[in-house]
């Protein structure tokens, strides 16, 4: 369903449902894979608290994905971002 809501309301992107969802997909894997490096990297190595490293990661993950989909998965038209320049 979240894919469902970013697609239609948060970025009303009107492209290929397939490519984005395969794309969609790939973002939260990364997502995860970014989650599990930062708590190895700052936690295991460092010797981070794992409760503020998660607190941090959290803030990352989430701008991560959000860059992603704004960017990548649901981007707009070129027509579009063309005349927004444009404005």
């Amino acid at each position: 369903q979240t894919f469902a809501f970013n697609k239609i309301w948060t970025f009303s992107h009107t492209g290929n449902t397939a490519r984005s969802l395969a794309r969609y997909i790939l973002a939260y894997g990364s997502g995860y894979v970014l989650n599990w490096l930062l708590l190895a990297l700052m936690v295991d190595r460092c010797g981070y608290p794992h409760t503020i490293v998660q607190g941090v990661a959290i803030l990352l993950v989430a701008l991560w994905l959000f860059v992603l989909q704004k960017y990548w998965v649901f981007p707009a038209p070129l027509a579009a971002s063309a005349q927004n320049k444009a404005l």
